[in-house]
């Protein structure tokens, strides 16, 4: 019989509830009337129940790992062939499967909603406004639901007239990267409060690292300190092992800033270079993370060249169409599934 609705499980005379309570079956091979009122709730439900004629129930516990989640309940309408011994036990088998299921189910409901909270607070709510700068982000993670991908990036005020822009990229996946995410963004915030050089910033990040995880654990950053000049700006940028941010002036040419640094949290005495850049108005300074020139179709490399013409062909766009369109060129050019996370930050002078 479909679409027979049951009693609330709180009802204590009713069968389901029972079984739900003592978490063993029951066999009723020939239903009586006061069974059936007692199976179902008054009105339309017991109406429904007498006019299909229901002769025979089996209710089972749906039950996992030490839990009765619900009551699997069969019936028939045939009084001559009722249920017997071994429906019963056919019923059991199915159960065990359908109560394992529908545990794995909500394991994985639960552990997605931790991943995404994770997520969501490993990356700024909201991006701060910054008079004369616009600011575009977009993350794509590559993991399924149930993992933490390791790229992050960040946008904060350090001190007056003084912001700070960081991206990053964690080894691993999961739980430990996660940890190592919210390690580094908090520290690279605390640092930046007192540092006023980006390379001191990753040096302070470069040791806390080697103090706090083991020697698996290492990320890649690339950090700028941006400051406002009239209608213009200057970034300075320094960067442990990270892909050099790309800058897209106004006239559409593209040139690619900073010099390359250390890998965080593998030396004690990284090398970490800072470099200045000056942004008129027009112009966007664009960080990513590695998943954008390493993604593939087949044999072939998204790279750098695809990157520089991504951005050519969005001068004139706001910073969050800018960093929209180089996720959109990436995701239109592999095949497959994505290989690792995406991180886009675009920090564009508007005057």
């Amino acid at each position: 019989m479909a679409n027979a609705h049951l009693p609330e499980p709180e009802d204590p005379d009713s069968i389901v509830a029972e079984v739900l309570k003592t978490g063993e079956a029951a066999l009723i091979p020939n239903l009586s009337l006061e069974q059936m009122e007692r199976m179902m709730a008054p009105g339309e439900q017991l109406e429904l129940a007498r006019s299909l004629g229901l002769a025979s129930v089996i209710a089972v516990p749906l039950a996992a790992r030490g839990r009765t989640l619900g009551v699997l309940v069969l019936v028939r309408d045939d009084p001559s062939t009722p249920f017997a011994e071994e429906d019963l036990s056919l019923a059991g088998m199915l159960a065990a499967r359908a109560g394992l299921a529908v545990d794995n189910a909500r394991l994985y409901a639960e552990r997605e909603y931790v991943a995404e909270t994770l997520r969501r607070s490993l990356l700024p709510p909201e991006l701060p406004a910054i008079d004369g700068l616009e600011i575009g982000a977009r993350y794509l993670p590559a993991a399924e639901g149930t993992q933490v991908g390791g790229d992050f990036y960040d946008v904060f005020e350090a001190a007056p007239e003084r912001w700070v822009a960081v991206i990053g990229d964690v080894v691993g996946k999961g739980a430990e990267a996660a940890a190592m995410m919210g390690l580094a963004r908090y520290t690279i915030r605390t640092a930046a409060m007192s540092e006023g050089r980006p390379s001191a910033i990753l040096e302070t990040l470069n040791q806390a690292v080697l103090e706090q995880t083991d020697d698996e654990r290492f990320c890649t950053a690339c950090c700028v300190r941006l400051r406002r000049s009239g209608s213009e700006a200057r970034a300075t940028v320094s960067s442990g092992g990270h892909p050099l941010p790309l800058v897209l002036r106004a006239d559409g040419s593209t040139e690619v800033v900073g010099s390359p640094g250390t890998i965080v949290g593998v030396f004690e005495d990284p090398v970490l270079v800072d470099r200045s850049v000056d942004l008129g108005l027009g112009d966007t300074l664009v960080l990513y993370t590695d998943g954008v020139t390493d993604e593939r179709r087949d044999a072939d490399e998204f790279g750098e060249t695809r990157l520089h013409e991504a951005l050519a062909e969005l001068t004139g766009a706001g910073a969050q169409r800018i960093a929209d369109g180089v996720v959109d060129a990436v995701v239109g050019f592999r095949t497959g599934q994505p290989k690792d996370d995406i991180a886009i930050l675009a920090i564009k002078v508007v005057g």
